[in-house]
């Protein structure tokens, strides 16, 4: 059945009818963040959690999830952005096709120059966008991951 809205009901009221108030549209999950978790395919899990910690300087959780060994990226409940893993299974294929996943990091200058250092190829030079700069590295497991940070105030 369907719900007939303000506007349907507006149409056809007489003209003694109050005026219906018009409903503030209901906010949905989508309209705020659609964004809500990533994997990160990898072929040697000890080999990618080096490299990531190094480059971000960030701790990794072990675990599981259907078999598959995974290692969790810092989460906060409740926090801003979303968060992912680290995936090592039979079908999780590294690769620099396919999806674009941004990190938010502070410093792209110095992200960049420890990519390289831990053998990363970079796969986009840092380059300005309207609100960010923006590169991409292939990393250690041959996926594309693309680096944001915002422009500093100033």
């Amino acid at each position: 059945m369907m719900a007939m809205n303000n506007y349907w009901l507006s149409e056809y009221s007489s003209p003694d009818d109050e005026e219906m108030p018009e409903e503030e549209p209901e906010e949905k999950l989508n309209d705020r963040q659609i964004g809500a978790y990533f994997e990160i395919p990898v072929l040697d899990m000890e080999r990618a959690i080096d490299f990531y910690q190094a480059l971000l300087d960030i701790e990794f959780k072990r675990g599981s999830i259907h078999g598959y060994d995974m290692a969790f990226f810092p989460y906060e409940e409740n926090g801003i952005g979303i968060s992912g893993a680290l995936v090592q299974g039979d079908v999780y294929r590294p690769s620099i096709d396919g999806v674009f996943l941004y990190l938010l990091i502070e410093d792209i200058d110095a992200v960049l120059k420890k990519a390289v250092d831990l053998g990363s190829e970079i796969l986009l030079e840092k380059t300005e966008a309207e609100f960010c700069f923006v590169a991409e590295i292939k990393d250690s497991e041959g996926n594309r991951i693309c680096l944001t940070t915002r422009h500093q105030a100033g």
